[in-house]
Parts: structure tokens; sequence; C-alpha cells
């Protein structure tokens, strides 16, 4: 093997490590530093002895009852005959639908809640219920995404949302319905439901919204800000790729959390949101490719960069096209290793 080719190998090999190191770092540091909280076991949560008022909010984590292939409701349980009758099986929560369950259709979770806290109102926020949910406490709606049905009444939709109620002394019933007929990726509460005062949850929804509007708003001006300076300095074309990179990294950053784009556009159809969100990510990489190959030309190889556009531009066409087809887990995976070689490409 050549010097210079040792050379780049060592480089190669250097950028691995730090980027493992990092990583393992971050891993480290929020192990360490993450609160302890209870856990559900065998479908029950026992939160007795939990100050809300000290502690803070609840991630409601843990084993839940699961019916796959029903949509059900408190009066299916109002009895201990009933609850019984009915086949349940066991499910951890975050996490998506077990692999003997069809990854499209409907299924129910169920958690019930031991609670001695004197709080007036209680709150809870989602993240991410794949894909229409609505959620059920002691018999009442407090939220839903879409319509969870089947598929002749189904409406698609996955955004986050907060609901307030009361809670009794003693036990308590959280149901949530579940459809998914769109991703054949996964099914199920893939994120944490959290649980807390009403204060606490409108405060933790207020951190999450400025979180994702600031992301949106300092990636879309700075990329209206490049392709704006662009317009002065034509022969600068990494200001051009820099500033659509940028921008399509703010459209991607809006249809992830709490999901802003759909609170602009809240008419926004799921086929076309799921459409934005994969598009956007592919080609805010191409879009740092190019930039990277622009700014360090000298650096790059052309014939890489050439194959990594051509790569974004196929996978672009066929996601547009085709993604209800294709939107599997390879699909995902292939999506995110594609966003994310230009960064590691630039570090190298």
């Amino acid at each position: 093997m050549s010097g210079p080719m040792k050379m780049k190998w060592a480089a190669a090999a250097v950028t691995l490590a730090i980027l493992a190191a990092t990583y393992a770092m971050f891993l480290l540091y929020f192990s360490l530093h993450g609160k302890q909280t209870p856990k559900a076991e065998n479908g029950l949560l026992d939160l007795s002895g939990w100050p809300f008022g000290d502690e803070g909010v609840v991630p409601l984590d843990g084993e839940w009852e699961f019916y796959p292939g029903k949509l059900m409701t408190h009066e299916d349980f109002l009895t201990s005959a009933q609850a019984s009758a009915q086949p349940q099986e066991r499910i951890e929560v975050p996490g998506v639908w077990p692999a003997h369950v069809d990854t499209l259709g409907v299924a129910t979770y169920r958690l019930r809640i031991n609670i001695d806290d004197d709080v007036p109102v209680y709150g809870l926020k989602t993240s991410s219920i794949q894909i229409s949910n609505r959620i059920i406490v002691n018999g009442k709606v407090v939220g839903a995404s879409g319509n969870p049905a089947e598929r002749a009444r189904y409406a698609a939709k996955n955004q986050p949302y907060v609901g307030y109620f009361t809670l009794r002394a003693g036990e308590n019933e959280l149901i949530v319905q579940v459809a998914n007929y769109e991703m054949p990726a996964g099914s199920g509460i893939n994120e944490s439901i959290f649980l807390g005062q009403a204060s606490q949850i409108s405060e933790l929804r207020d951190k999450a919204l400025a979180h994702d509007w600031v992301t949106f708003a300092a990636f879309l001006i700075m990329g209206l800000y490049l392709i704006g300076l662009y317009s002065q300095r034509r022969n600068d074309y990494s200001l051009f790729a820099f500033g659509l990179a940028s921008v399509f990294i703010a459209l991607f950053s809006s249809t992830r959390g709490e999901r802003v784009l759909l609170g602009m556009l809240d008419s926004v159809p799921f086929w076309l949101y799921l459409r934005i969100q994969i598009v956007s990510a592919l080609l805010a990489g191409m879009g740092f490719l190019l930039y990277v190959y622009t700014a360090f030309r000298p650096f790059c190889s052309r014939r890489l960069v050439r194959i990594g556009v051509f790569a974004g531009a196929l996978l672009t066409v066929l996601s547009a096209s085709f993604l209800p087809e294709i939107m599997t887990e390879l699909n995902r995976q292939l999506t995110t290793v594609y966003s994310t070689f230009p960064f590691l490409y630039a570090i190298y």
C-alpha cells in the first residue's frame, strides 16, 4: 500500500475513533445523570410514592398490556371477568410491535397507574406514536392524533399533543388505541409518553416547541442569507450549496420533534408530510455533499461525490414516487446513512 493511501486510511480510522469516543462519552454522561423513575411491570405502574412536585414528570415506560388486532375501550375492562376474558400480551414501551404482529393494522395498549398524590389536574404529553392514536384515561378521551380506526374510517396523522385530566386516588386506567396502514417500517408507541402535573406538562411542551421553532428558524434564516449572498458572489458555489442544505435541514427539522410544520399547515395530508420528511433529509445530505466538494475541491474525490449525488437523486425519486411501498426499516436506515455520510466525509 502506497504512502498516500496509508495516510487516507489512517485519517479515516482516526475520524471513526473520534466519533466513536464522542458518542460513548455522551452515552455514558446521559446514563449516569439520567433520573431514575419507576417502571411499569406486568401492566401496572406504581406511582404511589412519587412526589410530582419535587421530582417532576414521569415517562410511562415499561411493560404494558398489549392487545393486537383490536381497538378496545374502557367498557371492555369494566369487570374483572371481562378483563380476564381478553387475550392479552405484554409489550415494552417505548418500542414497536413485536415481530409476530402484522405491522399494518390496529392494536390497543393498556396501563394501570397507582396514584396517591393529591394533584388537582394532571397532564400527559406524547412524543411519537405510529401512526394515528387516541388516549383514553378512566373512560374519557383526553387526546388524539388522526383517527385510529379500521381501514375504512382511518385517518393518518402522527403529531405530538398534550391532554389534561383528573385522576382518583388508587388505580387509574390509561388506554392507547393505535392504527397504522401507512408505514411498514414500524408501528406503536416508539417514544415515551410523559405524565405529570398540568403545569409541568405545559412547561415541557413549551420548551419542546421553543427548541424546534428556534432550530427551524435558525437554519432557514442562515440558508436564505447564504443563498442571497451567493447572488452577490456568483463564483462561490459553496455559498449556494450550503444555503440549500440549510434550507432543507430547516424543512426536515419542521417534520421532527413537535412537528412544527403541522402547526403551520395543519391541513397537510400525511402522505405529503411523510414525503417532505424523507425527501428533505436526502436533499439536505446531497446539498451538504455538494458544499464539501465546492468548498474543499482539492481534497475531495470527484468520483465519490458523483456517486453520492447519483445515489441521493435515485433515493429521492424513489421516495417521492413509491414511498408507501419502500418505507421499510432498511429504507429508513439508508436515508439516515446517506444524510450522515457528507458530515463524516467533511470531518475526514
